[in-house]
């Protein structure tokens, strides 16, 4: 008999079956890893979207990141997976 999976294993095997590392919702500038999915447990069906982390060591947009002066120990930032047609 197959096991009947959570909602948030679901979410869980299919981030990592596309290669995304977290939820991220831009409209709300909020977002969490797998490993800590919806840790204030305000996952938006509507606006939450896979996301990968992008490590800000050799970024070529690091000299105009706003997040770099406002969070001084930043190490990576998300963003949105694209869509491949």
């Amino acid at each position: 008999m197959t096991k009947i999976k959570t909602l948030q294993e679901t979410i869980i095997n299919y981030l990592k079956e596309i290669g995304a590392d977290e939820l991220c919702n831009p409209e709300a500038d909020c977002a969490c890893l797998i490993e800590d999915l919806a840790p204030c447990d305000c996952i938006d069906l509507q606006n939450c979207i896979p996301a990968k982390k992008k490590f800000c060591i050799n970024c070529p947009e690091r000299n105009k990141c706003s997040l770099i002066e406002e969070y001084k120990n930043i190490t990576y930032c998300l963003v949105p997976l694209e869509n491949k047609k």
